[in-house]
């Protein structure tokens, strides 16, 4: 239900009882530590529309539950509570007038603490960690001196929470406005508030108080208002459907952080200075839900360049499904800032494989002004026909020095294709293209081929020492449907640690799961999934074709990258004609379209090339036990459609996918990525970014 008007989040996390609570009279000061007794496992959430929406969209009220918690809402006075299993009861706060100003909050802090409740202040006062926001329409602040009047409110809220060191209180900084409804000083001053509620001049020395920073999740740097893709449209400032399906988690995960940092479970840590489209919380004691991350303005385009011609057989039309920078590769190449190479995958018809040199990137709308790379070594099969014909292939690359008793960098790689059950699908051979000496097939454990065998990456080895002894290769696969999860699938392995090299059909044994959004049951060729179990932006036409472990410095990121459905999907034909999925004796099909309509499939309304980020940490958590694999969700997304010299379908043409491969210069922090069928006879572009 969307609402105009003030918007509050209130997130409460309490034990059963009323034991908790204080008398009106205590005068108790802010302690060090929290006394002993609260368990901290109910949570409230008290909101209007904004509230209702995150909860929806981003999945919250399940992820709080996954985390151990039973979560309650409560939205305007009319909606009132409801349960931790979703059932409207009918009963409410009685919040005076649905007023969620700070002067609304201030008279509600005001009230007398009654047992049993009769106000709104005693009925949050029988939870044990109370949050609280302001919406949108508090963030066009029309001068300086009400900007003084919104931390007046704010300051005598502050005390009355420094009476209750049994309590957690979140405060929830209001979302920005849209330009429609505020202008460019109003704005500034939002970032203000906003600010100092988050700053250690309000958070400091008062510990049972955290700030979550709502406004800098929502709000582009550069005007202060809610950033252009998180609008509805430009009238209605109530954050849309993707900033609640990023900020969701992040926000359940806050609750989670802040109560186990104030139990002294978890040692609070710095927060840096939010730089992405989707930047983690702050919070007091400077709690965070990741550090050190790379966020999506990290990356700097640097340009394009192009592929060389045919060679050995093949060429680079309809390519770019896979590929691995080399970094020994083109040693008598210029110095000039590129050096090494890639091997790539060609046409999709014989899936093989060339060497290319990497020339400078041009930042150029004018393909002619493209530099182009030289072949390095021509197109063979590396895989010595292993895999014979492949319909749909898919495809990974990735180098490795030599590891475990190994003598040589190997090219480790995997292939498949759209309808397969638990074939053999991974292997590795020698770099020189003309003897690659191909050793595999392999089984990947007892995992079905719809989660393992499209990309492969290299996981850095100091984070593989923590959490993956062993093994350096990140390989996964999404699929579209829903037959292999509701998001990308990631598992560490080694194939060095099963025989060098294992035998042909051999399974590989040495497997870590990082991220698999459903449930692998034994002998299945399809993944059971559920809607607890997706990755949030999750839609069934998308297509992540490619991945990579980003590191610069201290910081880190897992990027997928891919062509991302966007509006409405559905399974059928490109035109919008749906074609049954569940069938009986009664079924009536549709007429197939007419050519270029007629290819039956998952399709949406509309595509973007994205890059989507994960925390490592989230990874780290999996592998250790202390996660599910469908619990981790990007912080982060970028979408690059702006950089592609052909966005968009070209049904007429076969074009659907837009991006392919990525493969990652770790030395020098450069990410290439390949656009398909963006140049002459339907090759590939290959576009870098430099990660800062």
């Amino acid at each position: 239900m969307i609402k105009s008007g003030m918007i509050i989040f209130i997130a409460i996390v309490t034990i059963l009882s009323l034991s908790g609570c204080i008398s009106e009279d205590g005068d108790e000061k802010p302690p060090s530590a929290p006394p002993p007794g609260p368990t901290f496992e109910n949570v409230m959430f008290l909101h209007h529309s904004t509230g209702a929406n995150l909860i929806e969209q981003g999945g919250v009220r399940q992820r709080l539950t996954n985390l151990g918690y039973a979560f309650y809402d409560h939205g305007y006075n009319e909606d009132g509570l409801v349960l931790a299993d979703g059932t409207w009861t009918g009963r409410n706060f009685d919040v005076p007038d649905d007023n969620t100003n700070p002067d609304g909050f201030a008279a509600i802090f005001a009230q007398p603490l009654h047992d049993p409740p009769d106000n709104t202040f005693s009925h949050l006062m029988q939870y044990e960690v109370i949050a609280f926001k302001s919406c949108f329409p508090v963030s066009h602040i029309e001068s300086d001196a009400q900007l003084a009047e919104y931390k007046s409110y704010y300051l005598s809220i502050r005390d009355r929470m420094d009476q209750y060191p049994n309590k957690i209180f979140i405060v929830i900084t209001p979302p920005p406005e849209i330009p429609f409804d505020t202008d460019s000083e109003a704005a500034a001053r939002a970032r203000a508030f906003a600010g100092w509620l988050a700053s250690d001049e309000y958070l400091s020395g008062h510990p049972n108080v955290f700030s979550f920073n709502f406004f800098d999740l929502l709000a582009d740097p550069s005007d202060n208002m809610l950033r252009t893709e998180y609008r509805r449209d430009e009238y209605d400032a109530h954050p849309n459907e993707l900033a609640n399906q990023i900020i969701g988690p992040i926000f359940a995960d806050f609750i989670d952080q802040a109560v186990r940092a104030y139990a002294g479970t978890v040692e609070p840590s710095s927060t840096p200075e939010p730089t992405s489209v989707t930047p983690t919380p702050t919070a007091s004691a400077a709690i965070t839900m990741s550090t050190e991350l790379i966020q999506a303005s990290d990356l700097a385009y640097q340009g394009a360049f192009r592929l060389p011609e045919g060679s050995g057989g093949s060429n680079w039309g309809y390519s770019g499904y896979a590929a691995t920078y080399y970094p020994e590769g083109d040693p008598s190449g210029p110095n000039d800032g590129y050096p090494g190479s890639i091997f790539a995958v060609g046409h999709d018809h014989q899936q093989y494989v060339s060497e290319i040199s990497i020339p400078v990137p041009v930042i150029s709308n004018d393909l002619s002004e493209l530099n182009t790379a030289m072949t390095l070594q021509s197109f063979q099969d590396l895989t010595g026909g292993m895999f014979g014909y492949l319909e749909i292939p898919r495809a990974g690359l990735e180098y490795l020095p030599a590891q475990g008793s190994q003598t040589t960098g190997k090219l480790h790689f995997c292939w498949g294709q759209h309808f397969q059950g638990h074939e053999a699908s991974h292997g590795w051979c020698e770099l020189d293209l003309s003897n690659p000496q191909p050793a595999g097939p392999w089984h990947f454990g007892d995992y079905t081929n719809y989660v393992t065998n499209d990309y492969l990456f290299e996981i850095p080895e100091a984070w593989a020492a923590a959490n993956t002894p062993g093994q350096l290769l990140a390989t996964g696969r999404f699929r579209d449907g829903r037959w292999g999860g509701l998001g990308p699938t990631l598992f560490a392995y080694g194939p060095w640690n099963d025989g060098n090299p294992p035998a042909p059909n051999d399974r590989l044994d040495t497997i870590t799961p990082l991220l698999l959004y459903g449930i692998q049951e034994p002998g299945m060729i399809e993944i059971t999934v559920s809607d607890s179990m997706k990755m949030n932006t999750f839609k069934e036409a998308d297509e992540w074709s490619r991945g990579a472990w980003l590191t610069t410095g201290d910081k880190s990121a897992v990027i997928f990258v891919g062509t991302k459905a966007t509006g409405d999907c559905w399974y059928g034909f490109a035109d919008g004609t749906v074609w049954p999925t569940d069938i009986d004796e009664d079924t009536v099909y549709p007429e197939v379209p007419d050519w270029p309509y007629d290819q039956r499939g998952w399709w949406s309304e509309g595509i973007e090339a994205q890059i989507s980020f994960y925390d490592p940490a989230d990874l780290a958590a999996v592998a250790h036990g202390d996660m599910e694999s469908w619990e981790p969700q990007p912080y982060a997304s970028l979408s690059i459609d702006e950089y592609l010299f052909d966005p968009g379908f070209d049904l007429e043409r076969g074009k659907r996918y837009l991006v392919g491969a990525a493969c990652f210069d770790r030395a020098r922090g450069l990410l290439y990525v390949f656009e398909r069928m963006a140049d002459e006879d339907e090759k590939s572009l290959v576009h870098v970014w430099k990660v800062t």
